[in-house]
């Protein structure tokens, strides 16, 4: 069930957004991703594909899809609206991406990129179960650029560079420390971190065996391929 705490947490946080938060919102990083996450999918360029979080589709004209054949799906509604203006020739939907199914039909590839950390673990699970019912015997789910758990005090602390900007003037001895804390354990703005076990344990529980890389373009990151037992 999905909690509709974080459900609508994350929904007002993305309502207004117009951007996705990448490292860097440059053409040159969105090919490098993007190449990334291609050898994800295998040798071919899959053909029927969902991608659940889609954002602004800054990535999108970089992975070669066919338009008739891709959807995205999204609940910033601000967001979609900038995917549809550069490109309306493809599918869009304004949905809850953790409970999203699409009844009519199955795709060869199903795919997220920095979305699950804004689920819990009940909500990933039910990804994975909605997910499941739209795929064939051959289908790919993947589950791109998951924050890992064991980086999130190295994230916080500053050590990846311009992945984190820490605010000016709070990082004295004591003070440093004690906003790390509060960021990283009580209010984190990154969402949910995750480790490879869960995952995997929920990938099993939905039948799902499922392969572990980690990312080159967000060293603090690890991808997730399952595929149907």
């Amino acid at each position: 069930m999905v909690d509709q705490r974080v459900a609508e947490k994350w929904k007002k946080y993305w309502a207004d957004k117009t951007m996705p938060d990448h490292t860097y919102e440059t053409p040159e990083f969105y090919s490098l991703h993007v190449r990334e996450l291609k050898v994800l999918f295998g040798e071919e360029l899959p053909i029927r594909v969902l991608e659940i979080g889609c954002g602004n589709g800054a990535l999108y004209p970089y992975y070669g899809f066919q338009p008739e054949t891709y959807r995205g799906v999204d609940f910033s509604p601000s967001m979609l609206a900038v995917f549809r203006a550069k490109h309306p020739e493809v599918q869009l939907e304004c949905c809850e991406g953790s409970s999203y199914v699409d009844r009519e039909n199955k795709y060869d590839l199903i795919f997220s990129n920095q979305l699950v950390q804004n689920f819990d673990l009940p909500m990933l699970g039910k990804h994975f179960s909605c997910a499941r019912t739209m795929m064939h015997k051959d289908s790919l789910l993947v589950c791109g650029s998951i924050p890992w758990r064991i980086h999130r005090m190295n994230f916080y602390m500053g050590l990846y560079g311009g992945h984190f900007k820490r605010p000016k003037g709070l990082f004295q001895g004591a003070k440093r420390k004690v906003w790390v804390v509060w960021v990283a354990f009580c209010d984190d703005p990154m969402g949910r971190w995750f480790e490879m076990d869960e995952i995997k344990s929920l990938a099993d529980h939905h039948g799902f065996s499922v392969e572990f890389y980690g990312s080159l373009a967000y060293p603090y990151r690890f991808h997730a391929v399952m595929r149907m037992k």
